[in-house]
Order: C-alpha cells, then structure tokens, then sequence
C-alpha cells in the first residue's frame, strides 16, 4: 500500500477489517467464506461469498462501499455411468468495483488485485457473472481431461456524449469512486458485452512429480472481437 507493515494487524483481539478501517482504508484486505454441502453419496453442492469491502450498513443497497462476489456450484460422480467421470455446474457473480481500490499515485491505482494489468481474482473480472457446466474425465495413462461450456455477461466502463469517462465498476485498474454512489453501482451497468465461451484442458502426469499441461480458451462476445488462445505448461515437483 505504498508503506510499510502495518504492525496492528498482528494484534489477535483486533480484526484486520475493522484495524483497516481505523487506519483509513489504505490497505486492501479482503476475506471470503466458504461452504460445502454433500447430501447424498456423489453429490456436492458448495458455495463461496467474497467481501473486497465491507460496510454493514450498506448491505442490500447499490454502495461503492460493499463490494462482494459469490460462487455457487452443484457437482455429482458419474463413475455409476461413466467411469472416471464428474460433472458440475455453476454460477458466479462479481459486483461492480469488486477487487479494485480507490487510492491514485502517479495516474495508476494502486492495492487492487492485479499484477501487470492481469486480475487475481476470478477471470470474469467485476461488473460481471458466469454460468458454466462441464465435465472432467480420467484417461488411460494416468491423463485427465476437462471440458467446460460457460456463458458470460459483462458491463463495461464508457464515455458519455460530452467525453466523459463514466465509471461503472467495470474495470479492475480503475477505482474511481462514483460521484453519486448509490445511483452509480448497478450491477451490469454500462457497455454491455455477452457471449458463449469454454475451454478445454488436458494434464498427463506420465510419472510422478512431471506433469504437461495443455490449455485453450474461446470466447465470442456479441459486441467485440473474439478472443482465443492456447497455452502449454511442463511443470517439476522435486
């Protein structure tokens, strides 16, 4: 956060949220919660709430104060049918402004989850959410392959018609807190851009600690050019 450690966070009787609040926001904490549910043999149903910021008093209404993101998915075996074989879908929505921070140095923002221009978080970024299904299978020489079919929806920061950047949350570089925050965080607003995308991924682990790894990624948009790339990985445990 352009400073150094902050040693009040090492203090067990003082939460890192409230510490961060009392040091006015400068850091970016960030917590999520997590749940998994397995009512029956085979079956998972699981769940994750993400807060980037929290303020109780906020929650339920269209603040730039709260941000959040949830998953939640439902996975069954099908080892009964096909052998070596699970399924799962899922749905994931990330709110406007969620993993970004309000803080400028030298025309950039500083403290949002980022790392050279790319977000840590889910790839979908904020301002957006996800459907997805598919499917993971076990292959003969100890190989596993994963297919997934998603459709997306993302709302995008745009300039009005006197040139103004109007910010909409849709950009994880870009924390700029609205003018009239309550009317500003609507989740979706802006240039809106959906489309159907998947990947597919293939990992052979021919021994152990050696793996190859084969990636690829599509996604069509309805308003903006395709996007597509492939990508090969060899990874060593020693």
């Amino acid at each position: 956060g352009q400073r150094g450690p902050e040693l009040a966070y090492l203090n067990p009787f003082f939460p890192i949220k409230p510490a961060e609040h009392a040091l006015w926001d400068r850091d970016n904490s960030i917590f999520a919660l997590d749940a998994v549910v397995r009512p029956v043999d085979g079956v998972e149903a699981y769940g994750t709430y993400l807060v980037d910021d929290l303020d109780f008093g906020e929650i339920g209404r269209n603040s730039y104060n709260y941000k959040w993101a949830v998953q939640a998915g439902l996975g069954a075996g099908l080892d009964r049918w096909l052998p070596g074989t699970s399924a799962f879908a899922e749905y994931t929505r990330v709110e406007p402004f969620t993993y970004t921070h309000r803080f400028e140095l030298d025309g950039s923002f500083y403290n949002s989850y980022q790392h050279n221009g790319f977000g840590l978080g889910h790839p979908i970024g904020p301002n957006s959410d996800q459907v997805a299904v598919g499917a993971e299978v076990w292959l003969p020489f100890r190989a596993r392959a994963r297919v997934v079919g998603r459709y997306v929806r993302r709302g995008e920061n745009f300039v009005d018609e006197t040139g103004t950047l109007v910010n909409v949350g849709g950009d994880i570089q870009n924390g700029t807190q609205p003018s009239f925050e309550e009317a500003s965080k609507i989740f979706l607003r802006g240039d809106r851009f959906e489309g159907f995308g998947g990947t597919v991924e293939l990992l052979v682990e021919p021994m152990r600690g050696l793996a190859f790894r084969l990636f690829g990624d599509v996604q069509r948009w309805d308003r903006d050019p395709d996007e597509a790339f492939v990508r090969g990985e060899v990874s060593i445990t020693l």
